[in-house]
């Protein structure tokens, strides 16, 4: 299994369960020392998807870039406005 493949297949399974220990990490996947390092050092600082909880758990933070951004007030109320007048007609 090439490094990408067990990169995406550990993303997988830590956005599914969101709190990963490294020895359940090591033990799934028959993880060396070094290839858990790699692991954690692209998943914490070159992706930033998750963070290091008491050097023992991996814990998902996510994509900021992938949350949904709440719609501006102005235009919930122009909808509301919109909802209103075609209910009057």
């Amino acid at each position: 299994m090439t490094f990408d493949d067990l990169l995406a297949q550990v993303l997988a399974l830590l956005q599914r369960e969101q709190r990963l220990s490294y020895r359940a990490l090591q033990h799934r996947f028959v993880l060396e020392e070094a290839d858990l390092d790699a692991l954690k050092d692209e998943l914490i600082y070159a992706k930033r998807l998750a963070v290091d909880d008491d050097n023992r758990v991996l814990v998902w933070v996510g994509d900021a870039s992938t949350t949904p951004t709440p719609a501006p007030v102005w235009l919930k109320i122009s909808a509301i406005s919109m909802l209103w007048f075609l209910a009057s007609l």
